[in-house]
């Protein structure tokens, strides 16, 4: 036989082996060294062994963090926290078929060459628990969220602390951004993070001048015995307020300035007028601070947006210039009409309480106010039985006082005194009622004679009936 029909003997020898390799009996096929798994090039293996490799090898992607960047700050998260799922069987199930499609010989060998030169690339599919993704960040958030902090005046040390921008987590935002690093595969996630600029800022305060004392006011307090913890709540409410700075048209809450009252924030138990009667309350003496406020405010001829008088005639300031407040729902809002800041400044000492609106001039000459009583309700008696107190005995709680339908007005003047414009309002104080305990308990010798009835107990006096200040 010559050389080409050896040749050709030699190839239909190999075609008809080849050809006869489907009908051999074989062993499960074994996965061909040099196969790819997420990056990964795994040694020749059978099916079973390349399942319990890739399950080992995404247990330790799992572990791996995903760097979260905020800012300037990067912190590391493991993404199994995310709730990402890797589908093993999946990726065996991919291999298997791709190994059943390669029935002949010359198929099988090219696999096992394609698998050699790294050709042979899969993927492990994975999903995350979107719900996980969600708890994590929503948690996330109660730490990243923080308050602007808006430029403040120290009078203290007569400078500006400066203002601090605060910042808000986009939950949302941050999961979407989360979903495309992981499927882009990618290791760090940078969060969607607004930031949340103060409505004061440094440079707000740049130019401030505060040379002038637009309004005052000052009421009187007693700060020992059973007063002391209201002279303590006195001081606690001052130091949330002064070196406040209104910016021009920007507007001054009592209670988004000084906050909740109570214990935590380190008020103590003290009187205050609840529905016409006076009791104790966390906080007492906060009505105080806003009316001395309200009445060094309305001197200085600030807007007065939002106010209410009291259910009482107060004792501390004069009728028609005080201002109740009660956290959260009655507020005092008062508001800057002047093109320059002001500031408030407050001192808590020696028994008075001094409020001073100050700013860089005084846009009126003077300021004056008028209060008229232009009517009388009577006040009722009543009377509560106390068992604890013998028959025949009484005790005053309350005195009683008219109510008063009060006309205020508010006048400003120019340099030669002239009414240049003024404001009125209507106002109305309740009455209240006289309150006397009586006493129900029987006496120990019921034979004795029952003590005579006390006399009328005297009301609160009126105050009188006009009065007019300027300042």
């Amino acid at each position: 036989m010559n050389a080409p029909g050896i040749i050709l003997y030699i190839f239909m020898v190999a075609s008809v082996a080849a050809s006869s390799w489907n009908w051999i009996p074989r062993t499960p096929p074994m996965v061909p060294a040099g196969v790819i798994v997420d990056g990964r090039a795994l040694p020749a293996c059978s099916l079973d062994e390349f399942e319990a490799r890739v399950a080992e090898q995404t247990r330790a992607n799992a572990a791996k963090p995903l760097t979260v960047v905020l800012g300037s700050e990067r912190f590391d998260v493991p993404v199994k926290k995310l709730g990402l799922r890797f589908n093993v069987p999946a990726v065996r199930r991919e291999l298997q078929a791709l190994l059943a499609s390669r029935t002949g010989f010359w198929e099988r060998l090219a696999l096992r060459r394609a698998a050699r030169d790294g050709r042979v690339l899969l993927f492990t599919p994975f999903s995350y628990d979107r719900s996980a993704m969600e708890a994590f960040f929503t948690t996330l958030k109660q730490t990243v969220d923080r308050p602007a902090v808006p430029a403040r005046l120290d009078l203290l040390k007569k400078q500006v602390v400066p203002s601090v921008n605060g910042r808000l987590l986009d939950v949302a935002a941050s999961i979407a951004a989360a979903e495309r690093a992981i499927l882009a595969g990618r290791d760090e996630v940078r969060l969607a993070v607004e930031t949340l600029v103060p409505n004061q800022t440094t440079e707000d305060l740049a130019a401030l001048s505060l040379s002038t004392v637009l309004g005052w006011y000052e009421t009187s307090f007693v700060d020992y015995g059973k007063f002391a913890y209201r002279a303590h709540n006195l001081k606690m409410g001052a130091s949330k307020v002064t070196g406040i700075v209104l910016l021009p048209n920007r507007d001054f809450s009592f209670n988004l300035v000084v906050g909740p009252r109570t214990t935590k924030e380190g008020y103590r138990m003290a009187p205050v007028i609840s529905l016409g009667e006076l009791v104790d309350d966390i906080g007492g003496g906060m009505c105080q601070i806003a009316s001395t406020i309200f009445a060094a405010a309305f001197f200085a001829g600030l807007d007065i947006i939002d106010f209410k008088v009291h259910t009482q005639v107060s004792h501390y300031i004069d009728l028609g210039l005080d201002a109740t407040v009660v956290y959260p729902g009655v507020d005092l809002i008062l508001r800057n009409p002047y093109p320059f800041p002001i500031a408030i400044r407050m001192d808590v000492s020696r028994g008075r309480v001094r409020a001073e609106i100050l700013g860089r001039e005084k846009p009126y000459a003077k300021i004056g106010f008028e209060r008229k009583i232009v009517g009388e309700v009577p006040f009722a008696t009543n009377m509560r039985p106390d068992d604890q107190m013998t028959q025949g005995t009484y005790k005053l709680d309350q005195r009683g006082q008219k109510g008063y339908h009060v006309r205020r007005r508010r006048i400003f003047f120019d340099e030669q005194g002239v009414e240049v414009k003024s404001e009125t309002w209507s106002l109305y104080y309740p009455p209240a009622a006289m309150i006397i305990r009586e006493g129900t308990k029987p006496p120990p010798d019921p034979t004795a004679p029952l003590p005579p009835p006390p006399e009328p107990y005297t009301p609160a006096g009126d105050p009188t009936e006009f009065r007019r200040e300027i300042q």
